[in-house]
């Protein structure tokens, strides 16, 4: 928001004036989701990673390679 007072030649305030700007460029309007889902979404995929990981090491780890 932006304030705007305007003054005589007496210094004495006559009016007011108040605008509110929104600052955007050209990227901002090509996106159908609001701004912090992406963050959502990198979570979530690292915790699923993470997750995926794990559950390769503790499959991994249960089997007994036996040679014959």
């Amino acid at each position: 928001d932006y304030q705007i007072d305007w003054y005589d030649e007496n210094n004495v305030m006559i009016g007011s004036d108040s605008i509110r700007i929104n600052l955007s460029n050209e990227d901002c309007h090509f996106t159908s989701e609001p701004y912090y889902v992406g963050n959502v979404k990198k979570e979530i995929e690292k915790e699923i990673d993470t997750k995926i990981e794990e559950k390769i090491k503790e499959v991994d780890s249960s089997y007994e390679i036996v040679e014959f």
